[in-house]
This record gives C-alpha cells, sequence and structure tokens, in this order.
C-alpha cells in the first residue's frame, strides 16, 4: 500500500515538473520571438530613415534572437530580409 502511494505521488510530481519545464520553453520561445520582432520592426523603421547600418545592426540581432527559436518560417523571413538589405554593407561603407 505504501508502495503504491509513493510511486503515484512521484507520478504527480514528475508530471507537475514537466509541465512546469514545457510552459517555461514555451514562454521562453515565445519571448525570443517577441523580442526578434521588436528588433525587426525597429529595423524597418531606421531603414525608412536611410539609416542602413542602424537598420543593419537591429536585423543583425533580431536574426540572432530568432535563430534561437524553434520558429523556422521566421527564421527564414528575418535572414532573406537580412541578405537582400544587408549583403552589400561592409567595412567599406562604413
Amino acid at each position: 500500500m505504501r508502495k503504491v502511494i509513493l510511486i503515484t505521488l512521484i507520478t504527480l510530481i514528475t508530471n507537475q515538473a514537466f509541465a512546469i519545464c514545457s510552459t517555461r520553453t514555451i514562454d521562453s520561445n515565445t519571448r525570443i520571438i517577441s523580442l526578434a520582432k521588436d528588433y525587426a520592426e525597429q529595423a524597418d523603421v531606421e531603414f525608412k530613415k536611410e539609416n542602413t547600418i542602424r537598420g543593419c545592426e537591429l536585423l543583425h540581432v533580431s536574426r540572432s534572437f530568432i535563430n534561437q527559436s524553434e520558429n523556422k518560417k521566421m527564421m527564414h523571413q528575418i535572414g532573406s530580409l537580412y541578405d537582400k538589405k544587408c549583403g552589400k554593407v561592409n567595412t567599406e561603407n562604413i
């Protein structure tokens, strides 16, 4: 009887711990995606002001954040945008 109660208790604790870890993973992934979007939007503002260097810096940060996430579609979008907008920027342009 004690064994059954102990096993049940351990199972409940394990399931609860897994649920908490899964929630934190989802929350951190959501936060990373949110940060990437924020930086990409700010980069867009800088590009509209024709401040290419600053826009590329912000887009680089956005790309760094999104590469830590699991969102492959957004990784591709930001990567393509970075290549398109910042591919020609180099140390000679700065």
